[in-house]
């Protein structure tokens, strides 16, 4: 009998009288790799299977449905009452101004005059006081 290692392939020639029915360990000559050798087995006849039923005949296919694409979400419809403009949604004070400026004069000059024409004046000196100032009074 002739068996290959199963490390680098090498064909070896092994008496088969020597095998045990448990199998035998072998060491390859070459790669000194260790791996155990079975006996052959008899050669078994193969079973005689039953013949099978006919199968049923195959229905010819038919054409696929068309796929049709899935339905698209649609926009609500436009209501005007649910769209307001931002300046609702502030509620803006048309009579307010801030005024912004760095200079004192001309701070007090802008307020006298727009306080004559009837506007309420928010004054502010920076720019980070100034959005303070937007935020708080909505001018």
């Amino acid at each position: 009998m002739i068996v290959s290692c199963e490390n680098c392939g090498v064909k070896l020639k092994v008496d088969e009288t020597r095998i045990k029915d448990t199998g035998s360990k072998l060491k390859c000559p070459k790669c000194a790799n260790i791996f155990t050798v079975f006996p052959p087995q008899a050669a078994q006849p193969e079973p005689v299977q039953a013949p099978r039923p006919p199968e049923p005949p195959v229905a010819p296919p038919q054409a696929p449905e068309p796929v049709q694409a899935p339905p698209q979400p649609q926009a609500p419809a436009f209501r005007p009452e649910e769209r307001k403009p931002a300046r609702e949604k502030w509620r803006l004070d048309n009579k307010k101004i801030v005024v912004a400026h760095d200079g004192d004069a001309i701070l007090k000059l802008i307020e006298d005059i727009l306080s004559e024409a009837g506007y309420e004046t928010v004054c502010t000196k920076e720019g980070v006081e100034t959005v303070i100032a937007i935020e708080r009074e909505k001018p």
